[in-house]
């Protein structure tokens, strides 16, 4: 059948071309310094390379029918001063997902069955967008309420408190009539992070639903999940920020309505700000992924790379002209592995590592989507240090 898998490794100042020849197999030919041909369809590298300094390897493999090859170049100089530039951003800056500016949200959708979810009073006022100052801010709050001065601050008061999840089942909308959301109908707030947004309750159509969680010990012993109002599928979760109660909704599962765009994540996506977004705050690059309501780890995951150009396709599948995607690299073990307890246990007892708790079956999606990323992976160089190899879009 035959596989192509080209990685731009910038570290090196190398593309790395690599081939399957299986079956039939793929041609595949440098054309000029600008991209390949492959089976006589041509692919373009995001970056200019050295055609005539390439070289040539046949990787080791343990099933004498399948045999892949390397094909690698340098990266042409010029190229290498324009991508440095173009790559400058940082860490903390490519956990961006959402745009800066989010203006004219008009609607809030559940992304399983598009169902509008905001109110009709708030739709027809509107709603006042601001952003985040931080993913972190809730780390940052200790920062501005130990200052001198925190009264003639310029903090908006909302933010002096970090996101609390709800413990106990929330009150029916009626009995919340007096709420605190109330006090803020004619200044309503929509902040956005990074993977998420915070909503006041009283703005959206949902359910709520208590959920005690498995590990009884734990802080947070529950947790109060929001449902789309429709087809009652999980958009996030209910709490509070300060007296303020709030709704935490997770982009991967709402979709925004602007005015010119709609904004919607993948939960690859939303892991992979996440991720990020932890490395640049906190220099963390071990991650133990749990479910939310086992409490039970799922996946281990080391970040080892991000701004990666990466192009994994089949032959058997290779129609359109492909492009180049950004992803991250990282290295996994799932709990479908045979050590995976006894390093989930030594992973936990780290302090380097930093737990993410995702819904359940969110868990397993992304243990599928890591696994299934990771089969485009040469087969040869497919595992690292007893982990597989994998890649998560940008």
């Amino acid at each position: 059948m035959g596989a192509l898998y080209v990685e731009v490794l910038d570290n090196l100042q190398v593309v790395d071309i690599y081939t399957e020849q299986a079956g039939n197999g793929c041609s595949v030919q440098l054309d000029a310094n600008t991209g390949i041909s492959v089976n006589k369809h041509n692919i373009t590298f995001p970056v200019e390379i050295i055609s005539h300094k390439a070289t040539k390897t046949v990787l080791p493999s343990s099933t004498p029918s399948v045999k892949w090859e390397r094909l690698r170049a340098p990266i042409a100089y010029s190229s290498r001063q324009k991508r440095q530039h173009a790559l400058s951003r940082s860490i903390t800056e490519l956990s961006k997902v959402v745009p800066d500016t989010v203006e004219d949200v008009t609607d809030i959708c559940c992304q399983s069955c598009k169902a509008s979810l905001l109110v009709n009073s708030i739709k027809a006022s509107g709603l006042n967008v601001r952003r985040l100052p931080s993913a972190h801010w809730s780390e940052l709050v200790d920062c501005w309420m130990c200052h001198p001065e925190e009264d003639k601050l310029t903090v908006n008061p909302d933010l002096l408190f970090s996101f609390e999840p709800e413990r106990n089942m929330l009150q029916d909308s009626k009995s919340s009539a007096n709420s605190i959301d109330n006090v803020f109908a004619t200044d309503v707030h929509m902040w956005v992070g990074n993977s998420f947004v915070l909503i006041p309750q009283s703005c959206l159509q949902h359910r709520c639903e208590h959920i005690p969680v498995d590990d009884k010990k734990r802080y947070y012993n529950a947790y109060t999940a929001v449902r789309c109002n429709v087809c009652a599928n999980a958009i996030g979760e209910a709490g509070s920020v300060g007296s303020r109660k709030v709704l935490r909704l997770s982009l991967h599962r709402v979709q925004l309505r602007c005015a010119r765009s709609e904004i919607s994540l993948k939960l690859g996506q939303s892991v992979c700000s996440e991720i990020l977004s932890h490395a640049g705050a906190h220099a963390v690059y071990k991650y133990v992924i749990e479910g939310k309501r086992s409490c039970k780890p799922v996946l281990l995951v080391h970040l080892v790379g991000w701004n990666a150009d990466i192009l994994a396709l089949s032959m058997q599948n290779f129609k359109d002209t492909p492009a180049f995607e950004r992803y991250i690299k990282v290295l996994f073990l799932a709990d479908y592995d045979s050590d995976f307890s006894e390093r989930a246990k030594q992973w936990l007892d780290d302090d380097a590592v930093e737990v993410i708790s995702l819904l359940d079956d969110d868990c397993t999606s992304l243990s599928q989507q890591l696994t299934e990323n990771s089969l485009h992976i040469p087969t040869p160089v497919r595992m690292m240090g007893n982990m597989t190899r994998s890649f998560l879009p940008q």
